[in-house]
């Protein structure tokens, strides 16, 4: 492996991307079941690139969005989800100053961004993930309406639960790859 690193060390330098080897890191993915049938984490694997120890991680952050080695997605949505509480934290401070619908863009524009972020990707989390998701929406719609809200206070919004936002957005990508043209410029590359 310490070879192909190599390889790819010197195809960065010909093709002007150098690797920066202070912030270089690796990760080995795997499900949780084969990381402990093989004890992966026990394993001592020393990966170098130009003669210095490249680090192990476990949890990267890589473009908004948190990856763990068994791709699992804990880790984004326990982030997200301490983002958008403090996020509403700070906003009940506020509650009592402004309107109902300031409140409600407010939470549209600073809770339900980072919620959409990415959602493509966690398509698939597993119920349980889902329902925290939703809880933090149902909170969102409470902060709006400065009472409980369930469901049927989400929905009073024009909210879409939060399951049926990413089959929306997914939705949304098939439509445009499908039927969004591309500018001509651009048309040798696709």
């Amino acid at each position: 492996m310490n070879e192909n690193i190599e390889i790819l060390g010197r195809y960065s330098i010909d093709s002007n991307p150098a690797v920066n080897k202070d912030k270089t890191k690796w990760m080995l993915v795997s499900t949780p079941q084969l990381d402990r049938v093989h004890s992966l984490d026990e394993k001592q694997l020393f990966l170098s690139y130009n003669g210095s120890n490249l680090e192990r991680i476990r949890v990267k952050k890589l473009l908004g969005v948190y990856m763990d080695n068994h791709l699992l997605w804990n880790e984004h949505v326990v982030m997200t989800l301490s983002s958008c509480y403090s996020t509403l934290a700070v906003l009940r401070k506020f509650r009592h100053t402004a309107p109902l619908q300031i409140r409600k863009q407010l939470i549209e524009c600073l809770n339900f961004s980072k919620l959409d972020y990415c959602s493509l990707v966690l398509n698939y989390l597993p119920v349980y993930q889902v329902k925290r998701l939703q809880r933090l929406q149902n909170a969102c719609a409470a902060f709006v309406l400065g009472k409980y809200a369930n469901m049927n206070e989400v929905l009073k919004f024009r909210w879409l639960p939060v399951h049926e936002r990413r089959e929306l957005n997914l939705l949304k990508l098939v439509h445009k790859s499908l039927y969004v043209t591309v500018p001509e410029k651009l048309t040798p590359v696709f």
